[in-house]
């Protein structure tokens, strides 16, 4: 029996995806009891080297966050958090939890959770300074992973969603129902998730031909506090606009309701996350639902790979899939665009 044998190797002897032997031999969600001992049945009689849950090390992990993310109580970072205790906490590990504020990154003042030494590995929620995360790097010599951020400027391993193609996607959404003037609503350089997600729009206006406006580029936050705060609506408006998280989205939408818009009579909006909930408009925001659990799951788990120096299968950079989720924001104007069209080349 070949002793190089791989997660892939047990798929496909079990005719089942690679996820669900990964997921099984982690201890994750997601697999049957009745799955998850066939699959550790087949690993050993094929010679895969791996470790029982039962068996694996106790850790405390450190989780920093910065204070702009998570300040005023309910949040996406504090779910995704949540996500990363009760996963850790299954695992047989402690979570060590500290915000960062503004004026540390600046003063390059390290996390007390790092200086007393008492995490085994960090996992960084969020966006951070890259100096000051290159600090940390070279302070610390313990295994550090990114969730929902990625730095090109070093070799820390990250896991983040699919913003760049789930805002395609949604920005798609939006063309195939006959809106071509679509405004993008994020602030491009508060995030490389945001980045991302304005990528995505820009593809998908480039696919359909359709004309990149400026003007139709709104910044939707404060960057030193993390407030979401659009200061103006465009002169000439758009039939439709692209947010970058739902937060924006609903923000959004009490701006234009305020001005005297209908949503989505009026305009259309898509958001992204799934996360924030719908508490001031009888309407809920079609979205692009990201996997937090899987997302957190993800990176416990490549902290653990590098603490047990295991060998692993996986790129630096993970990203973890999401789906549509049609709500009620949207108006298909395909309808009224067509005639629209038509009438016009008469």
């Amino acid at each position: 029996m070949k002793n190089n044998v791989k997660m892939q190797d047990i798929a496909d002897a079990l005719g089942i995806s690679k996820v669900s032997v990964s997921n099984a031999l982690a201890g994750r969600y997601g697999v049957s009891q009745e799955l998850r001992h066939k699959i550790e049945k087949t690993a050993v009689a094929m010679g895969y080297h791996y470790r029982h849950v039962e068996s694996m090390a106790c850790y405390s992990i450190g989780v920093i966050v910065s204070s702009r993310f998570v300040a005023k109580g309910e949040s996406f970072y504090w779910e995704m958090y949540w996500e990363l205790v009760s996963f850790l906490k299954m695992r047989g590990s402690a979570t060590v939890f500290e915000m960062i504020k503004p004026d540390d990154e600046e003063q390059m003042i390290l996390p007390v959770s790092l200086t007393s030494g008492k995490c085994d590995a960090l996992i960084v929620i969020g966006k951070l300074d890259t100096s000051y995360l290159e600090l940390m790097e070279k302070s610390f010599h313990i295994p550090i992973v990114l969730l929902d951020n990625y730095n090109n400027d070093s070799k820390l391993d990250c896991v983040v969603s699919t913003g760049y193609l789930g805002m395609y996607q949604m920005t798609e959404y939006l063309i195939q129902r006959g809106h071509s003037k679509i405004a993008f609503v994020g602030s491009i350089h508060g995030s490389s998730s945001i980045t991302d997600r304005f990528f995505g729009y820009c593809r998908a206006l480039t696919v359909h031909e359709i004309p990149y406006r400026e003007d139709w580029i709104l910044n939707d936050r404060n960057l030193d506090t993390g407030d979401i705060v659009i200061q103006d609506l465009p002169d000439e408006m758009p039939t439709a606009f692209a947010c970058n998280c739902d937060l924006t989205a609903y923000e959004l939408m009490r701006k234009l309701t305020g001005k005297g818009y209908r949503v989505p009579d009026d305009i259309s909006i898509v958001g992204f996350d799934n996360y924030a909930k719908n508490q001031y408009y009888p309407i809920g925001v079609t979205t692009y639902a990201v996997n937090i659990r899987l997302m957190a799951e993800s990176a416990a788990n490549r902290v653990f790979q590098k603490l047990d120096k295991i060998a692993d299968e996986c790129d630096r950079i993970q990203i973890v899939p999401g789906e549509i989720i049609e709500k009620d924001s949207v108006k298909d104007i395909s309808t009224f665009a067509s005639r629209e069209g038509s009438y016009s080349n008469q």
